[in-house]
């Protein structure tokens, strides 16, 4: 899809329904500087607002990715069924991987802390407990970081 005919069309839509740059913004929640680079084929709206955007302009969701009204009679009730669920599914998937995150890391975090407890509780040199602690915090700290952008990608 290219950016400038995409911008092109929204533009064109928007005006169609004689609305300006920050109103349409103030309906889909984001500024008229968006909406003002968006037409300018500088990006694309994020993919949480292609639905409320295509509602707003009055065209289906595969006419906004498309960037052509289309004119016949096809219906495309099911297209946009799908890609709204596409949409919730990616939403849904994005909150249980951060949940998963967080539970790592702190699985990570109180494994460190029994560590640390256990060896100041055991270990009676105080050089090899300085060692021990320092051997454990490096290691959740690392782990904590690898998990965090292990589960970022995904």
């Amino acid at each position: 899809m290219d950016a400038n005919v995409f911008g092109s069309f929204i533009c064109e839509r928007r005006k169609e329904l004689g609305l300006t740059q920050s109103e349409l913004g103030s309906r889909i929640s984001v500024t008229g500087k968006a909406i003002s680079r968006w037409e300018r084929g500088i990006g694309y709206p994020d993919i949480n607002l292609i639905e409320p955007l295509s509602n707003e302009l009055g065209v289906t969701i595969m006419e906004l990715m498309s960037s052509k009204t289309k004119t016949d009679n096809v219906d495309y009730r099911s297209e946009n069924e799908i890609l709204n669920e596409t949409i919730r599914y990616l939403n849904k998937r994005k909150k249980s991987v951060r949940v998963r995150c967080i539970i790592a890391c702190c699985l990570a975090f109180i494994t460190m802390i029994l560590g640390i407890y256990l060896s100041c509780r055991y270990v009676l040199d105080l050089r090899l407990r300085a060692i021990f602690m320092l051997l454990l915090i490096y290691t959740a700290s690392t782990s904590n970081s690898i998990l965090f952008n292990y589960f970022l990608k995904e």
